[in-house]
């Protein structure tokens, strides 16, 4: 991802991949999979990251008190995985 960044930025001055990250996902995928998660925190300042749901709910299934819930529970997470 980080040299198609760069290979993007040279096209697009300041082109950054934009992430959303659900906690609940973090390493429970595959060895592959975990090792492709723990480069995105290695890397994560290449990267511009959006706030995101825990669990990757549908948010217009959800009540605003549960969305409040949700993110604030994500970034906390992200707070201690990084």
């Amino acid at each position: 991802m980080i040299s198609e960044q760069d290979r993007l930025k040279q096209k697009i001055p300041g082109f950054k991949f934009n992430l959303g990250f659900s906690g609940r996902g973090f390493k429970q995928g595959d060895d592959e999979e975990d090792e492709g998660d723990m480069a995105l925190i290695k890397y994560a300042d290449k990267f511009t990251w959006f706030g995101h749901l825990y669990d990757h709910e549908q948010p217009h299934k959800r009540t605003y008190a549960e969305i409040v819930k949700s993110l604030k529970k994500n970034e906390e997470f992200a707070k201690v995985s990084a």
